[in-house]
């Protein structure tokens, strides 16, 4: 099962059944099980930001990570939340209580409790690459470990708009001097 982007909360009913086909004495059997899905990780949907200029997702913003505890995982239990992203660097907020050694990289690991780690997301700062622009994805993978981990996948698609690089450069000489400028870098 794989919910849409943005998805969160209590699935309808999944029900599955499942048919034993073999001539045994008495036939096939038939039973049936109802599920219950609960989405844990939603995540907001596709950003835009302009070249250069950071990106801040909290729900101040209204783009905020909304990370539920799954069924059966303790709220105080210990959870890694790896979160990366191919074009820039990420930064999570760490009063929190969560730990992640190296904040502020392409590749940030938080570890704490479930409240500590979403806390975190709470405020993250997805800063591109200088100059990049196009298309960046940030990926979220949170894994409860224990003896039955829970594992959620979840991305974020991000398209990075171009800047104009323009600087306006002036030069002065003297009457009837000529004078050799470089127009990328400025200089004389």
């Amino acid at each position: 099962f794989l919910p849409l982007n943005a998805f969160t909360g209590s699935v309808p009913v999944v029900t599955v059944t499942v048919t034993d086909s073999s001539p045994t004495a008495g036939g096939p059997l038939t039973d049936t099980a109802v599920l219950d899905i609960d989405v844990v990780a939603s995540v907001p949907g596709l950003q835009t930001v302009t070249e250069d200029v950071p990106l801040v997702f909290s729900a101040a913003n209204g783009n905020a990570f909304d990370l539920q505890i799954p069924f059966g995982v303790s709220p105080t239990a210990s959870v890694d939340l790896t979160i990366s992203v191919d074009h820039g660097t990420l930064t999570a907020d760490l009063s929190t209580g969560a730990v992640a050694p190296a904040n502020g990289t392409d590749t940030v690991v938080l570890t704490g409790t479930w409240a500590e780690v979403s806390g975190a997301l709470d405020g993250l700062i997805y800063t591109p690459v200088a100059d990049y622009n196009g298309t960046d994805l940030i990926s979220l993978t949170v894994d409860t470990g224990g003896v039955d981990p829970v594992v959620v996948m979840q991305s974020v698609d991000i398209d990075v708009d171009a800047d104009a690089d323009v600087v306006d450069d002036s030069v002065t000489t003297q009457e009837d001097t000529a004078v050799t400028i470089n127009v990328l870098t400025g200089s004389v």
